[in-house]
């Protein structure tokens, strides 16, 4: 992720597939947490962005056999560390995995 005037950043992913988990999201970063609730994945606490970007490292290890198309919706929250909403942007995604 880069953003030009961005300070800090957070993210959240959630992976649809069937209803169902789409396949097993793992994290080695302490400051990023996996959802309780199906395949979520959020940061705890924001990052600091070096030379205007930022990264979060996760596995995801895709089911053996997708039945059904997988969707991935990213929001990436870059804030400029003022401590007010004001100049802080949502950056959103949406993404498809076909099946077939």
């Amino acid at each position: 992720f880069s953003d030009e005037v961005a300070k800090t950043a957070g993210f959240q992913l959630i992976i649809e597939g069937d209803r169902e988990p789409a396949g097993h999201l793992s994290t080695k970063d302490p400051s990023t947490e996996i959802g309780q609730f199906g395949m979520q994945l959020r940061t705890m606490a924001p990052k600091a962005l070096l030379a205007g970007r930022v990264t979060w490292d996760f596995e995801w290890q895709l089911p053996s056999k997708l039945e059904n198309d997988v969707r991935l919706y990213v929001a990436v929250s870059a804030a400029n560390d003022d401590g007010s909403p004001f100049g802080d942007v949502v950056h959103y995604r949406a993404l498809t995995i076909n099946a077939r």
